[in-house]
C-alpha cells in the first residue's frame, strides 16, 4: 500500500550537495545532520530495544520508504517490509528496492556510507490514508 509521494529529482540533487560531514553515520555525528540516521522497528523488536527511549523521528516503520546502502556503496530509496525480498545483488532483505540515487558513495563522500537514513520531509509527501476516489 502506497500512500507517498517522493521527489527522487530533488532527493538526488539533495544527497549530491552533501559533504560527508553533513551526514550523520556511526563514525560522523554532526550536531546538526542535514542526512540523519534511522533504526527500522524490525531491527530494534529483533534485539529487544525498548523502543520509547528512541525519538520517533529516528524509527523507521513497516511501508515507510527510507535510504540504505543496498547493492554496495550506494545509496538507494527502498521500503521496510516484513516480507523478505531478493535485491538485483541476490542479498534477501526486509526491504524492496525502489530505486538507487547516487550510485557511488565514494565518488560524492570520498568514503561509501553504510547504514539506514530518513528520507528528509521536504522530499516525501504522505498522502492521508482516508481518501476515498
Amino acid at each position: 500500500m502506497k500512500n507517498y509521494t517522493i521527489d527522487f529529482q530533488g532527493l538526488e540533487k539533495f544527497l549530491k550537495s552533501l559533504q560527508y560531514t553533513d551526514i550523520e553515520t556511526y563514525h560522523n555525528e554532526p550536531n546538526q545532520p542535514k542526512l540523519s540516521m534511522g533504526d527500522s522497528i524490525l531491527d530494534l523488536e529483533h534485539f529487544g530495544q525498548n523502543t520509547s527511549l528512541i525519538p520517533d523521528e529516528k524509527i523507521i516503520n513497516l511501508n515507510e520508504p527510507f535510504l540504505v546502502d543496498a547493492l554496495g556503496n550506494d545509496l538507494s530509496v527502498v521500503v521496510l517490509t516484513k516480507k523478505r525480498y531478493k535485491l538485483p545483488t541476490g542479498r534477501v532483505v526486509n526491504f524492496k528496492y525502489i530505486k538507487t540515487i547516487v550510485e557511488d558513495c565514494r565518488e560524492i563522500y570520498h568514503t561509501p556510507l553504510n547504514g539506514y537514513w530518513k528520507i528528509p520531509k521536504q522530499f516525501i509527501k504522505y498522502e492521508s490514508k482516508n481518501q476515498r476516489g
